[in-house]
């Protein structure tokens, strides 16, 4: 009988839900008779701590105050942190709160500007306009009247007081007020509090029965948990891994069928899907293999004569010149035949330690002609590091070739093409790794046109291109490659000012074996 994923996962959790009913009703019974006693309970704490809160920050302000220097003070102009005698003051000022626990301390004038302040960020004579909230405190304190202000909520939600004291000199006049700020702490009425939550603990269940009916619905819901975790994650994983591993092309490993259910019939479905992409993917393989050999043996002969051809009209310089032509024209035939076959076909991986810094260096080296010919500089990056990787060489250049390729013909005559090499960490979070791995970049920025911001997702699109001659397919077989390697292609474009690809590769040699094998 086959049993429907949705009645499964209902069978399941029904008793846990049930169980955990009953104790989400009793629970809230209980939480309404609290509920009162609990505001009043924060009622009286929050007023007895604002109460000694104040009276605790007024004398660490007024104690503070008579700890000052006043002449100090008077010196002090704005742009003077960097001097002794201001970094003296701040410093005394940061010892005092730590020592007493307030959260910030800070001096002004009779303008409410600054003249100290336990924060870096506050300058010398910058406005405090918070204390505009409580100007009668500050006349006071101006006046040698040491006050507190009403408990107020910060931004972060914690409530908050200011004490002022008045900083006097010898002569008793008044040139700065000092300002405490400290944060409530809910210190009174333990009392009142232990007896009203005593009073409520004789109404509450023993603690014996609460602890069995806790227990049982763990067991209950870890067992729900097990279950749903063995009939769904389980089988749904698999597809997951199934599903891209099809996505790489791999369409060789059929796709295991874990159950009855709808998940079973969705991998049975992923599997006949499999099979025709595959059947598909040999007949495209071997219509491509069979262009190729009728396109190739031709090209093979007109390059032939069109080579002996040339060698006649040496002497011939207009003929010659329409000789060349050909020539050109044929490598062009030749390279859109190769990238066919390359992209349709799927190989297994190679891989080897490649040293990626010779292997840019290879790739300047043989486009070095076509970039001389389009009046384009083509270089290393000094930068570049020495780096090894696990890779598969050969399609890891052809990869880069086609990406510099592309550069060069984004590029217009005086431009920049930078092939560079760099390592960096990334985190992951596939299914197989989780965490920090390394990896490799290769970096190819040009000074080119750009790429349109719509037109970007689409240029590893098979056969999309922008230009009048081309495959299209040159940028697509670079994605197949790096994907392969279990690495991606990323891109960064301004219009008008220059693209940047990045060919990342993982440093870590399981990654592309997973990659390679899946």
């Amino acid at each position: 009988m086959r049993l429907p994923l949705f009645w499964k996962i209902l069978l399941v959790t029904l008793p846990p839900l049930a169980a955990f009913a009953g104790l989400g009703l009793t629970a809230n019974y209980l939480a309404h008779r609290s509920q009162a006693i609990a505001r009043h309970t924060h009622y009286l704490a929050k007023r007895d701590s604002e109460e000694e809160l104040g009276r605790r920050l007024m004398g660490i302000a007024g104690a503070s105050a008579a700890t000052l220097r006043a002449e100090d003070l008077k010196l002090l102009q704005p742009g003077d942190e960097t001097t002794r005698t201001y970094r003296r003051l701040r410093h005394t000022l940061l010892r005092i709160a730590e020592r007493t626990g307030a959260r910030r301390m800070y001096i002004f004038d009779r303008r409410l500007r600054s003249l100290c302040d336990t924060r870096r960020t506050v300058a010398i004579g910058a406005r405090y306009y918070h204390l505009d909230a409580h100007l009668e405190l500050v006349r006071r304190a101006l006046d040698n009247h040491p006050g507190a202000s009403l408990l107020y909520t910060t931004r972060d939600g914690v409530d908050h007081k200011i004490g002022f004291a008045a900083i006097v000199d010898e002569n008793g006049a008044v040139v700065g007020v000092l300002a405490v700020e400290g944060s409530a702490d809910t210190f009174a009425n333990l009392r009142r509090l232990e007896t009203q939550l005593a009073a409520l603990n004789r109404e509450l269940p023993s603690s014996g029965t609460i602890m069995v009916a806790v227990a049982l619905g763990l067991l209950l819901m870890l067992g729900a948990i097990l279950l749903i975790t063995r009939s769904v994650t389980r089988p749904a994983r698999k597809l997951m891994a199934a599903a891209a591993t099809i996505g790489r092309g791999d369409l060789e490993q059929p796709v295991e069928q874990l159950s009855r259910d709808e998940l079973g019939v969705l991998a049975e479905s992923m599997d006949r899907m499999r099979r025709d992409l595959l059947v598909r993917q040999q007949e495209l393989q071997l219509m491509l293999r069979g262009i190729a050999h009728e396109v190739r043996n031709p090209l093979g002969g007109m390059e032939l004569f069109a080579g002996l051809l040339a060698s006649e009209l040496e002497q011939e310089p207009e003929r010659l010149n329409m000789v060349w032509r050909i020539q050109r024209e044929l490598d062009y035939l030749k390279r859109v035949v190769n990238e066919f076959v390359n992209y349709a076909r799927h190989a297994p991986l190679e891989t080897g330690a490649a040293d990626l810094r010779g292997l840019a260096e290879e790739v300047v080296e043989l486009m070095a002609p076509e970039a001389a010919e389009r009046d384009v500089s083509l270089t290393l990056s000094q930068h570049s590091k020495d780096v090894a990787a696990p890779c598969d060489a050969d399609k890891l250049r052809q990869a880069l070739l086609n990406v510099v390729r592309n550069a060069l013909q984004a590029t217009r005559p005086g431009g920049k093409v930078t092939v560079g090499i760099s390592t960096q960490n990334a985190q992951t979070l596939a299914a197989t790794m989780t965490g920090t791995r390394r990896e490799a970049v290769i970096s190819c920025t040009d000074t080119g046109m750009g790429i349109p911001e719509q037109e970007v997702d689409k240029i590893f699109n098979a056969f999309y291109t922008t230009r009048e001659r081309g495959t299209g397919l040159g940028l697509a077989l670079a994605d197949q490659i790096l994907k392969a390697h279990g690495g991606r292609i990323e891109v960064d474009s301004v219009e008008g000012k220059g693209t940047a690809f990045r060919l990342v590769l993982p440093l870590d040699g399981d990654t592309v074996r997973r990659s390679s094998e899946e």
